[in-house]
């Protein structure tokens, strides 16, 4: 008896261990309580102060390391374009040329794959176009996104009409098999990428995200329906490619779970990867932590300057090889921005980054 009390008060010592676990089983039990209510009264949906409970629960769990983990082979980087990279171009527009230029920089070192968060919907100059074209091709595994307006009507309507899906890539989409009810939105409008580049990238998915009802992104849907075949997700996509499994192979049990197989690998050394989903294919985005604590980031116009120097190109190695690789415009009045539950006004493409990651 007194070894265990020694054991005990040894394993409480710590009293940050003792504050998080009281407030961790209040937390608990109300959100036990909130979730319990729902379940057997008439309102199914969530109010504004349900999310703040759970966005409070969530962020002290991250707070004191209980919460997702990165990874870190292969590992997730943000390349930002910020004000300051403008001011490096001298440009107050993105120029393809400079983009081509940090393409080929970043093949050079590596890195497992590349994903521009950014539409590329019109031509420009038509030099950069080449350009940036050119390195598309020639690096071979960028991904380019597009940017879908979905509809939950199951029929077209003259409001949401039929989605020309001649404007995606056919090797884009697939035709996973399915079980159980489901309520897949689907494409009625997409920013897609200029032909040329959609032409020579790797692969491409959609970006969309929605805010819950209160304002804040929580969530992100994983696969959306173009026709009568699927959209995944960018970071689905990606995924999928790196393990090398087919959009066909994945099995979607709409209301419960994704079901991704890993092809070519006994299933005791690599088992299937769940994801769970709602009946539209919407899953809760597992946020590691606040932008610039979650992955590294380096700004684009830091990485060129220590690209140029030969002794540093090392140093990025180390960080860019065989990571996967987000291109994202941060500058200042950058439209891609919103709350999450754990910060205010950040770039969304940490949905992406994040989403990816629970993957790896």
């Amino acid at each position: 008896m007194d070894f265990l009390s020694k054991n005990m008060s040894f394993r409480l010592r710590n009293k940050s261990e003792i504050q998080f676990i009281a407030l961790g089983s209040v937390l608990t039990c109300l959100v036990a309580f909130l979730i319990l209510s729902k379940a057997i009264g008439n309102d199914g949906d969530w109010s504004s102060y349900d999310y703040r409970l759970l966005d409070a629960y969530y962020r002290q769990a991250v707070s004191h390391g209980y919460g997702p983990r990165p990874s870190f082979q292969p590992r997730v980087t943000y390349l930002a374009i910020t004000d300051s990279s403008y001011n490096y171009f001298q440009k107050n527009i993105l120029d393809r040329k400079d983009l081509a230029r940090i393409n080929d920089a970043l093949g050079s070192l590596k890195p497992a794959a590349i994903a521009y968060d950014i539409i590329f919907a019109r031509p420009s100059n038509p030099v950069s176009d080449q350009l940036f074209s050119s390195s598309l091709a020639r690096q071979g595994n960028i991904y380019l996104p597009y940017a879908c307006s979905t509809s939950d009507e199951i029929k077209p309507s003259a409001r949401n009409p039929v989605f020309a899906v001649e404007q995606f890539r056919p090797d884009y989409l697939g035709a996973p098999t399915e079980t159980g009810p489901g309520r897949p939105a689907r494409v009625v409008r997409a920013l897609t990428q200029h032909d040329d580049f959609a032409r020579n990238a790797k692969g491409a998915g959609d970006i969309s995200v929605a805010a819950d009802r209160d304002g804040v992104f929580r969530h992100t849907t994983m696969l959306i329906k173009a026709g009568d075949r699927y959209l995944p997700s960018l970071s689905l996509a990606m995924f999928l490619d790196f393990i090398g499994t087919h959009f066909n192979e994945v099995h979607i049990e709409w209301g419960r779970q994704i079901i991704i197989p890993r092809r070519g690998q006994a299933s005791d050394e690599a088992p299937a990867i769940h994801i769970p989903i709602d009946t539209r294919g919407r899953t809760f985005v597992p946020f590691i932590a606040p932008m610039g604590h979650d992955f590294p980031i380096m700004a684009a116009h830091t990485f060129l300057e220590n690209f140029d120097q030969e002794d540093m190109r090392g140093n990025l190695a180390d960080s860019f090889e065989g990571a996967f690789v987000f291109i994202s415009d941060m500058a200042v009045g950058a439209s891609d921005l919103g709350d999450t539950p754990l910060e205010q006004g950040v770039s969304l493409v940490t949905m992406h980054a994040a989403m990816l990651n629970s993957m790896l």
